[in-house]
């Protein structure tokens, strides 16, 4: 494993982020057969250290590597193919597209009934493989990462207030979550919603279970609810930031008043960090100063079920 993390570096290490950095450590510790978590928190997902995975290797040489993590969701197992490396020395042989058969066929073996990747947007040759070996794109996703906080709001509308979540708005919370982070990506997350209901029996179970407790907050224009964001920690060094906000005539200041509260509140010496459908509220997110870090194309192979 240690070979092939050598190789993922080589081939990635110059575009990847402070959380792909840490995400190779990983690997490395248990190239080395150090003690690690199953489950990383190098990002603000939860991602599955690789147990299983197929190299290319010639001449006593690694030159490809392909890698599968399971994610457990409802009683339901999902592989993600992850890093496909080929070594620059050795591209447009192939290789990549026969790792990825076996990897398919791994799954198709062990009867695997979900199969997905992501692909960065701009890795043009790397969808076209996919597409081609049948794989469908399902949903594009960018991820936002704070930047120094603001000194100020700007110009953006002082009408607009964050409070604590009232009970009531626990529908709309649910209804809006599932627009942002739909059923069928939620298991990449380790999303329920449930968890975020309200009531004081479900802040204790919550703590208990986790070992960490969801803050919710409510964003109104006036008397109308315009958003909402859930903050989680995820490490010593990141929160992760849920945000569910309607479009409507308030969404970009909804979602800048949520973040810039959020860099008040949570900031400090962490991250913040928010995986966000791309496209949507980019106005708002420049205006709280978050920079996206990548937008990654979701694509499931349709397995046969």
């Amino acid at each position: 494993m240690g070979a092939a993390a050598n190789l993922i570096d080589l081939c990635f290490g110059y575009q990847m982020d402070q959380d792909g950095l840490d995400y190779l450590r990983y690997i490395r510790q248990v190239a080395s057969g150090a003690r690690t978590m199953r489950w990383v928190d190098g990002s603000m997902e939860r991602v599955t250290v690789p147990l299983f995975g197929y190299v290319w290797e010639e001449n006593g040489q690694i030159i490809g590597n392909i890698s599968l993590s399971p994610f457990q969701w409802r009683k339901s197992w999902y592989y993600l193919i992850a890093n496909v490396a080929v070594h620059p020395d050795h591209r447009r042989r192939g290789i990549a597209r026969m790792l990825t058969r076996q990897a398919i066929e791994h799954c198709v073996v062990r009867q695997v009934s979900n199969l997905w990747l992501q692909v960065k947007d701009f890795n043009q040759g790397a969808i076209n493989l996919y597409h081609s070996l049948g794989f469908v794109e399902r949903e594009r996703r960018t991820t936002w990462r704070s930047q120094a906080a603001l000194s100020s709001s700007g110009d953006v509308s002082s009408k607009i207030h964050v409070i604590p979540r009232l009970k009531r708005d626990w529908e709309s919370h649910r209804t809006w979550l599932g627009e942002m982070y739909p059923e069928h990506i939620r298991w990449y997350f380790g999303l329920h919603t449930e968890d975020m209901a309200p009531g004081l029996i479900r802040h204790v179970e919550n703590y208990l279970l986790y070992e960490q407790v969801m803050h919710h907050y409510s964003a109104y224009h006036q008397h109308e609810l315009v958003g909402l964001m859930t903050q989680q920690p995820v490490s010593n060094r990141q929160n992760h930031l849920y945000l569910a906000i309607p479009r409507g005539d308030y969404e970009v200041e909804a979602t800048t008043h949520l973040l810039l509260f959020a860099q008040r509140m949570f900031g400090g010496e962490k991250a913040l960090r928010v995986n966000y459908p791309a496209g949507k509220g980019v106005p708002g997110f420049e205006m709280a100063n978050f920079k996206p870090t990548n937008t990654l194309i979701w694509m499931e192979y349709p397995m046969v079920q």
